[in-house]
């Protein structure tokens, strides 16, 4: 019975040994990498939408990679269980040396901590990948300038932000023209109003500008001229934004970017005021402190002729972020590709834009709590291995002579 309790507690530590030896830590590396060069081949994350919209015949195959977790292997259950275990071996491989460091003495307890250090510092690398793969969030944010978001989107949903994200301003540098490869865009005109009352077969147009009056007086089927109406073009604004707290209306910039116009309709004893939006033609508001007394019974659409010119390629884009908090203005950032925005654990990536809507754009929104943690294994790798260099280069020193 002795002999068999022995013989059981013999394996035990052979495993142990074994699970915690340099063969089986290396294996472990190995899988690792193989994992990160599967991840690096095959599309991940939202990149396999893309993927499958290039290559709709390979659907089947990514299906299969995708069941397997071939398609995200940085979040993967595997993946991260294979990190799980090779800092367990880590870990008794730090405990180890430390137990050997309280033994050691002069250069040896030098070389010894260096070595430690450099164990630490991966142990503290594949933490931070743990941490990362299990808490870390990943989304995106689209909107306009002037709007404000307190969420972001996932592949999953949205995400509450604990503050609220603003985009003050959106903008685009382009490259110089040379000679007349790159033209700027024509003026972007006429500009119209076009008013449409299908049942008293009526149309007329009007060209834009403040003060512009047209009468409205269609007769009726029995040839008999019927109730007028008076309209007039009373603000022009080349890119509309209101501010939504006193709703006043301003203009962003002088480029027709979001061109509306306020036009003011009376008739009948009553009179109302509208604006109408050449980019959204099924939309229309009623400006600050305006009366609705007025039932217009025709059609009113803002029209705007683009004479298209070429352009210099686009060189960069930018967006100026606030972060507001109870209303409170956090801090402002005008963040560009590579230059992004950190803000209570999140971080903000300028992504992409629009080149048929200039005031929009998406961000990459990042909170990724393992990054400080590996920041911290490299900065203990850094030391261990100066460490470790001093000593190597001491002990040659002493060799030689």
């Amino acid at each position: 019975m002795m002999k068999s309790n022995a013989g059981s507690r013999n394996s035990s530590i052979r495993l142990f040994d074994f699970l915690t030896s340099m063969k089986f830590a290396l294996a472990i590396v190995g899988l690792i990498a193989l994992a990160c060069a599967v991840g690096t081949f095959l599309p991940q994350g939202a990149e396999v939408a893309e993927y499958l919209k290039k290559n709709p015949d390979a659907e089947h195959c990514l299906g299969w990679f995708t069941r397997v977790g071939l398609t995200d292997v940085f979040f993967s259950w595997w993946f991260l269980a294979l990190l799980a275990i090779l800092s367990g071996n880590l870990l008794v491989c730090v405990s180890r040396r430390l137990f050997a460091l309280r033994r050691a003495t002069g250069l040896s307890r030098l070389r010894i901590a260096g070595t430690t250090l450099v164990h630490l510092s991966l142990l503290a690398i594949f933490l931070g990948g743990l941490i990362r793969g299990l808490f870390a969030e990943r989304g995106f944010i689209e909107f306009r300038e002037g709007e404000s978001t307190t969420f972001f989107s996932t592949e999953t949903g949205r995400i509450q932000l604990p503050f609220t994200v603003q985009l003050v301003k959106f903008a685009i540098e382009r490259y110089p023209a040379k000679d007349d490869a790159a033209q700027p865009a024509k003026d972007i005109y006429p500009e119209k109003l076009v008013v449409s009352w299908p049942e008293r077969k009526l149309s007329s147009v009007l060209p834009v500008a403040p003060g512009a009056e047209l009468a409205v007086a269609p007769k009726s089927p029995q040839g008999v001229t019927g109730e007028s109406f008076q309209i007039r073009i009373v603000r022009r604004v080349p890119d509309f934004m209101i501010d939504m707290t006193t709703r006043e209306v301003t203009s962003r910039s002088d480029e027709l970017r979001n061109p509306a116009i306020l036009v003011a309709v009376s008739g009948l004893g009553g009179a109302t005021e509208r604006w109408l939006f050449a980019r959204y033609p099924d939309f229309n508001m009623p400006p600050k402190g305006a009366s609705n007394a007025l039932a217009i019974p025709f059609d009113m659409g803002y029209e705007v002729t683009v004479t298209p010119g070429r352009q210099a390629p686009i060189k960069s884009f930018q967006s100026t972020l606030r972060i507001l908090k109870d209303q409170t203005l956090q801090c402002e950032k005008t963040i560009e590709v590579n230059a992004p925005l950190a803000y209570g654990g999140y971080t903000f990536y300028q992504s992409g834009y629009d080149e048929h809507d200039l005031t929009w754009t998406s961000l990459q929104v990042v909170r990724d709590p393992g990054v400080r943690v590996v920041y911290l294994g490299f900065a203990l790798m850094t030391i261990g291995l100066l460490i470790t260099t001093y000593v190597r280069a001491n002990s040659l020193g002493c060799a030689q002579q």
